[in-house]
C-alpha cells in the first residue's frame, strides 16, 4: 500500500475513465433524445465494421475477466499455499564444491553478524537408492547438518533428527521424507537398512522428515534422503 502507487492508480482510473467516456459522450449528445427512447434512430446501411467491432470488444473483455480471474486466483494459490517449510527472513547463498570445513567457517563467519540467527549448509543432486530385494528408488539425496531443519522449521514426524550426540549419525544414519517412505512400502521406517546405488555402503534410517515443496509447484513431491557427514556442500541458508 505505497502511497505513491496508490496515488497514481487513482490518477490512471480518473484519466482513462474520462478518455474512455468523453467519445461516446460526444457521439450521443448529437442524438434526439425522444427519438432515441422511440427507437426512430437507426444507424444506416449494415455497417458490418461496427458490428464486427462491437462483437471484437464483447469477446477481448470477457477473455480479459477470465484471464484476470485466472491470475488472480493462481497468485493468490502461490502466495498463500503452506509449502512444509518457513520462507520467511530466509536467505540461500550458493557456492559450489565447499567442503565441510569450508561451510563450518564460512557459518562461523556469518554468525558473528548480530542481525543473523542461524546457518546451515546443504547440496543436493539426484541419485539412486537400493532396498532390500534389490528393489531400486531414483532420489533426491541431501547432505546437511542438524541445524538445517530447524533453520526452515521443518518437522520430523517420526524418530529423530541428526545430533552431535550420535556421533555415528555421519556414518551410519539418514533422514527420508514421507514420499520416500510410501514408495518404499514401509510401515515402520525407523531402523530400516538402505544402500547406496553405486556402493555398498549401508545406512539406516533415523528419521522421517515431513513433506514439502523443494521444486516448482507443478511438479508433485518426490521421494527424498537426507545425509550427515564431512561431504561438499553446494551452499548455506541462513535466516535473520
Amino acid at each position: 500500500m505505497d502511497a505513491k502507487l496508490v496515488a497514481i492508480y487513482l490518477v490512471l482510473l480518473i484519466v482513462t475513465g474520462i478518455l474512455t467516456g468523453f467519445y461516446p459522450a460526444v457521439v450521443l449528445s448529437g442524438f434526439s433524445p425522444i427519438k432515441t427512447l422511440y427507437g426512430r434512430f437507426q444507424i444506416a446501411g449494415k455497417n458490418y465494421l461496427q458490428k464486427g467491432l462491437i462483437i471484437f470488444q464483447f469477446t477481448l473483455a470477457t477473455f480479459m475477466i477470465i484471464a484476470t480471474l485466472v491470475i488472480y486466483y493462481q497468485f493468490e494459490y502461490l502466495t498463500t499455499l503452506d509449502l512444509g517449510y518457513d520462507i520467511n527472513n530466509v536467505v540461500n547463498v550458493p557456492k559450489r564444491k565447499l567442503t565441510s570445513q569450508e561451510a563450518k567457517f564460512f557459518s562461523e563467519e556469518l554468525m558473528k553478524n548480530p542481525g543473523i540467527v542461524s546457518t546451515a549448509p546443504q547440496s543436493h543432486w539426484e541419485s539412486g537408492i537400493k532396498l532390500k530385494g534389490d528393489s531400486v528408488i531414483n532420489v533426491t539425496e541431501d547432505v546437511i547438518n542438524e541445524e538445517f531443519l530447524d533453520l526452515l522449521k521443518i518437522p520430523i514426524v517420526q524418530g529423530r533428527n541428526f545430533s552431535s550426540q550420535f556421533p555415528s549419525d555421519s556414518s551410519n544414519s539418514v533422514l527420508v521424507n514421507e514420499e520416500f517412505v510410501k514408495m518404499a512400502g514401509w510401515k515402520d521406517p525407523i531402523g530400516q537398512e538402505l544402500n547406496l546405488f553405486l556402493a555398498n555402503n549401508k545406512k539406516r534410517v533415523v528419521g522421517v522428515v515431513k513433506d514439502y515443496h523443494y521444486q516448482a509447484l507443478s511438479k508433485a513431491i518426490g521421494p527424498r534422503i537426507y545425509f550427515s557427514g564431512s561431504r561438499v556442500y553446494m551452499g548455506v541458508g541462513l535466516s535473520f
